[in-house]
C-alpha cells in the first residue's frame, strides 16, 4: 500500500501517507520500502528533499542485498549524492548488484574499470561490459561499439566486432544501434560496399 501511494501524482496527502507505511515496513528491515523512502527522500515526497536521507535509506537496502539498492548506492558514491566521492565503495556495491545478475551494474562496473587505467582492470572491465551487452543492456552495446569502432580505451579497432554487437539490436529496432550502426557503415573503413544502405 505504501508503494502504491508513493506512486501517487502529485498527491502530497498520499504521499504522506505512503512515508508513513514504508517507515513502519522498513523498522522490519522490508528492502522495497527502504528503497522507495530513499526515492521519496530524493525527491521531497511526503518529507523534505534530501540527499542525506536518500544515501542512509539506500545504503540500508542495500545492505539486505537488494540489487536495485546496491546500484543505485554505487551510483551515489560515484556522483558525490548524499556522501563523499569514494570510486572503491562504488565498485564493490556495483560488484554486488552485477554478481546478482544486474546487467545495469554490469555495465556501470565495467565502464568503470575501463576507464580506470589500468590495464588488470581494463581487462575485467571489457568482461563485465561484455556480459552487460549479452544481458540485451543498450547503453553497453553502443559503448563497446563505439569503443572497438574507433579503437578507444586500449582495445582495438575493429569494426567487424561493432557491426556484430550492434546489429542484433538494431535489426529488433533500437534507434540508437540502427544509427551507430549506420553511421559506422557510412563512415567505417571496412564497410565501402554498404554505403548505400547507410542512411
Amino acid at each position: 500500500l505504501g508503494v502504491l501511494y508513493a506512486r501517487a501524482e502529485n498527491d502530497s496527502e498520499r504521499w504522506k501517507m505512503a512515508v508513513a507505511l514504508l517507515k513502519k515496513a522498513g523498522e522490519k528491515k522490508d528492502p522495497e520500502a527502504l528503497f522507495q523512502l530513499a526515492m521519496m527522500a530524493r525527491a521531497g515526497r511526503g518529507m523534505p528533499a534530501s540527499d542525506i536521507a536518500s544515501f542512509d535509506y539506500c545504503w540500508r537496502a542495500a545492505e539486505l542485498g537488494m540489487p536495485l539498492a546496491q546500484h543505485e548506492l554505487a551510483s551515489m558514491y560515484e556522483s558525490e549524492h548524499g556522501t563523499v566521492k569514494d570510486l572503491e565503495a562504488a565498485e564493490a556495491w556495483w560488484r554486488m548488484a552485477a554478481g546478482q545478475g544486474s546487467a545495469q551494474s554490469m555495465h556501470s562496473l565495467g565502464k568503470l574499470l575501463l576507464s580506470s587505467g589500468v590495464s588488470t582492470k581494463r581487462d575485467e572491465g571489457l568482461d563485465w561490459m561484455n556480459r552487460a551487452a549479452s544481458g540485451g543492456q543498450r547503453l553497453a552495446i553502443l559503448e563497446l561499439a563505439t569503443a572497438y569502432g574507433r579503437g578507444l580505451n586500449g582495445l582495438p579497432k575493429d569494426e567487424a566486432k561493432a557491426e556484430e554487437l550492434l546489429k542484433p539490436a538494431a535489426e529488433q529496432g533500437d534507434p540508437d544501434c540502427q544509427l551507430a550502426l549506420a553511421g559506422l557503415y557510412r563512415f567505417g573503413d571496412t564497410f565501402a560496399d554498404r554505403r548505400e544502405i547507410a542512411f
